[in-house]
């Protein structure tokens, strides 16, 4: 059951990422709304020891995957307003009760 807590911070998210910009990408062919943030070289630096060849991470709403979503998966970004449209790779996932946040690795690396 959602609790009220979680209903209004799912919307608050929401609302945070249409305000940001919103993104549009494809995971295991299904539709999803993000926002993608571009890794500084610093940025990069301090993720490294996690996901090598790290370029942007990705914060989406919570879903339901099954099976869960794994590193390594490919995530294809719509081309749109300062995104290009280009297939990335899972090189980290974070998750907590109301958002994932997906560590980007280029595939051509």
């Amino acid at each position: 059951m959602i609790t009220e807590f979680q209903r209004l911070s799912q919307a608050s998210l929401l609302e945070h990422i249409d305000t940001v910009g919103a993104v549009k990408f494809t995971i295991r062919n299904i539709v999803c709304t993000g926002t993608r943030n571009e890794l500084s070289e610093t940025e990069r630096l301090e993720v490294g020891a996690i996901c090598t060849d790290a370029v942007a991470t990705l914060l989406m709403p919570l879903m339901s995957f099954l099976p869960p979503l794994r590193v390594g998966e490919k995530v294809v970004m719509f081309a749109g307003p300062g995104v290009k449209g280009q297939t990335l790779r899972i090189g980290a996932i974070l998750q907590d009760q109301l958002a994932i946040t997906l560590t980007m690795q280029d595939i051509q690396k």
